[in-house]
């Protein structure tokens, strides 16, 4: 099936897999929850923060990739769909949907009370001659928190055919960013500074 089209009514977010109060439709028909779709734009782009204070979402020629489907858009592109709202609110009654925006609202209010770390990659196809037209950034990050004041080093292992293929960041931004021409799975230690008692964090 194209990810041009969908066959029913998408009620949870796929991201946060939450009630969708506000749907976000992507112009590849995918749709998000707009605190996931505000939490991309965070993720992938630092001058973005300029974009909530002056309320222009059109300032900046920003684009991102569906995080379902990877298809590349400009973010002005991002909109509210209303009538996807009142569809969603038809689909599963207004006393069930009530009921999923209180318990996300109470475990948004624990979450809040929590430091985030945020460990994940951002892509981007790029014009090129070459083969190796995958522009890809890989990072670790706090939502709510500066990273440094809890993140003492991370470790980065990539394919083989890089190099070097072992990268060690010791301070911020931790993140590398690549160009290549495959997928491969990255394996990363995160090392915490020990005042915390954080056990080593190992992904991949």
């Amino acid at each position: 099936m194209s990810c041009h089209s969908q066959r029913s009514i998408q009620t949870h977010c796929p991201i946060c897999l939450n009630i969708i109060t506000k749907a976000i439709q992507l112009p590849c028909s995918h749709v998000l929850c707009d605190k996931c779709i505000s939490t991309l734009k965070k993720l992938e782009h630092k001058d973005y923060i300029l974009l909530e204070l002056t309320g222009d979402n059109d300032s900046l020629d920003l684009t991102s990739c569906c995080p379902m489907c990877r298809y590349e858009f400009p973010l002005s592109e991002a909109r509210h769909n209303p009538e996807y709202d009142e569809k969603i609110r038809a689909t599963i009654g207004e006393e069930a949907f009530a009921q999923e925006v209180e318990e996300m609202r109470q475990e948004q209010t624990e979450l809040e009370q929590h430091n985030v770390l945020v460990v994940g990659n951002v892509y981007k196809k790029i014009a090129t001659d070459s083969r190796n037209s995958n522009k890809w950034t890989f990072f670790v990050k706090m939502l709510n928190a500066n990273v440094e004041d809890y993140v003492k080093r991370v470790d980065i292992l990539l394919h083989p055919t890089f190099r070097p293929s072992r990268i060690s960041r010791t301070r911020a931004p931790f993140k590398i960013v690549r160009l290549g021409w495959g997928t491969f799975t990255i394996v990363c230690t995160v090392y915490f500074h020990r005042e915390w008692h954080q056990r080593d964090l190992s992904i991949g």
